[in-house]
């Protein structure tokens, strides 16, 4: 039997312990527009930081504001190339809704109309053109030396090396790169992780990337370079070179919450040091504004971590109940939470965690699932599993893992023909669930409908080619591994035939 009834919920990704190095500028809230006139400048330009470097979820607010600036201005190109921009992403986010790639086309044309001499239209053009497939058409477009209507400015420079990646070399690339950030500083958050990226595809060895990105970091002066070298150092286990990093950033600018906050988790996490590293996260936290929702979270589950090493579980519950609610994204902390708990095999208090939640989160259907998952496979309270997944299921009646879970509690009650039920049903809800159709398959076998058994095998192995080795050593199957075809089907020799 497949034990993984929540697989599908387990491809959420779990938050990593520096997985929010790089947000200081997506979690900021899009700058307003009724400035003073002496910062109106300033503002428009940190909106424009936001439309080139914010996550999918703000993107409509980012519409709004850009919307507002021609309102306010029906003559404002940039206006105009600012809301295209969002159109484009927003398109590459859904490419099946045309209508933004041709809105996009008509501001960017737009764009030119009203400013010929700048930019701006001609970078929405060449982007559309890209998309389209005319890559070396969008490079003209954008080039001052072949196109001389535009002037060079570091968006041309910026847009250059994004065409050119992949087909030129790299020192091309970052000479662009480079350029177009001492043409405008500010441009820092859109340019240097881009930059970055490209550095990290050319010096795949540590050292040889350390030194490239100290050399950028003195060219141009960011805590980006910092912060990637930092990532780049944790990822190579060099953990005390990267704490050394972040004390460095510290001194140059003690209000760096990103640094203070990877720091507090490197040092508990890595470095056996939690006294240090919770005293980082609540000095972190301390420093955080109400808007940086993703942050507290992030600092209240790493807290929430360490409480529950030291044995204060109540404090753990309620810190890690207090992240999963703080966030706009509550599944992805609760995902990271499951695998704490499950990692220090607390699964008593993972229940009562789950029980509140279920509360504060009415309507949610994956909280039952999760909970159903525990009573069932750690607290071998299999009744009020069912219950569990039955309420899961009459929340997202959509959800075949949903099914399976259940399929699973019953299964374990021996009760095989309920089982089957509900394995068969899952795969009716989603046909490619082959955790659903292995499930089904091993409860087949031991009912002694060997046929039917191999058939569910053979395709539960063709969508995920891994459960032949599961099935290999599975004892459900017992009753079939005196028949050959058993014995064809879970041979690695018939690994690549039997997935296509």
């Amino acid at each position: 039997m497949n034990k993984r009834p929540l697989k599908a919920l387990c491809s959420l990704q779990v938050m990593s312990i520096i997985a929010l190095l790089l947000t200081a500028t997506t979690a900021l809230t899009p700058p307003k527009l009724n400035a003073t006139p002496a910062s109106y400048k300033e503002r428009l330009r940190g909106l424009e930081n936001m439309v080139w470097t914010a996550d999918p979820d703000a993107l409509s607010e980012l519409e709004y504001e850009a919307t507002r600036i021609i309102q306010e201005n029906p003559y404002s190109a940039f206006g105009h190339y600012l809301l295209a921009y969002l159109y484009l992403r927003e398109f590459k986010d859904d490419p099946s809704n045309m209508g933004k790639l041709k809105k996009a086309s008509e501001l960017g044309q737009q764009a030119t109309d009203l400013q010929p001499e700048s930019s701006y239209g001609y970078l929405i053009s060449a982007l559309v053109l890209d998309i389209m497939g005319y890559t070396d058409n969008a490079l003209r477009l954008v080039d001052p030396q072949l196109n001389t209507k535009i002037s060079k400015s570091w968006r041309t420079n910026f847009l250059q090396a994004q065409l050119l990646a992949g087909s030129a070399e790299h020192k091309t690339t970052l000479t662009l790169l480079s350029d177009a950030l001492r043409m405008e500083p500010s441009a820092m958050e859109i340019i240097a992780p881009y930059a970055v990226a490209i550095l990290r595809d050319e010096y795949r060895e540590i050292d040889a990337f350390k030194s490239a990105l100290l050399s950028w970091s003195k060219d141009h002066e960011s805590p980006i370079f910092e912060h990637s070298l930092a990532i780049a150092l944790s990822e190579a286990g060099r953990y005390k070179d990267a704490v050394a990093i972040y004390e460095s950033m510290l001194k140059k600018d003690p209000n760096n919450v990103d640094a203070r906050i990877n720091l507090g988790i490197l040092l508990s996490e890595h470095l056996s040091q939690p006294k240090k590293g919770k005293a980082r996260l609540v000095e972190s936290q301390n420093r955080l504004t109400p808007a940086d929702t993703e942050k507290h979270s992030l600092v209240m589950a790493q807290l929430a971590k360490i409480a529950l090493r030291e044995k204060s579980f109540e404090q753990a519950r309620e810190l890690f109940k207090k992240a999963i609610l703080a966030s706009p994204a509550p599944l992805e902390w609760l995902t990271f939470t499951h695998a704490i708990y499950n990692n220090e095999k607390r699964y008593e208090d993972l229940s009562l965690l789950l029980s509140e939640l279920k509360k504060d989160l009415p309507g949610n259907g994956v909280i039952y699932a999760i909970h159903g998952e525990l009573l069932s496979e750690h607290l071998v309270d299999h009744s009020s599993a069912i219950e569990s997944y039955q309420n899961a299921i009459l929340l997202e009646p959509n959800r075949s893992e949903f099914y399976n879970g259940m399929g699973l509690a019953y299964y374990r009650l021996k009760d095989l023909n309920k089982a089957l039920s509900l394995f068969n049903h899952a795969t009716k809800v989603d046909p490619r669930d082959a955790t659903a159709r292995y499930n089904e398959a091993c409860v087949l076998a031991i009912l002694g409908y060997s046929q039917r058994a191999l058939g569910s095998l053979r395709e539960a192995i063709s969508l995920d080619p891994r459960l032949q080795l599961t099935a290999r050593e599975d004892s459900d199957f017992n009753n079939l591994r005196s028949l050959r075809q058993f014995e064809d089907l879970v041979q690695d020799r018939n690994l690549s035939n039997v997935s296509h």
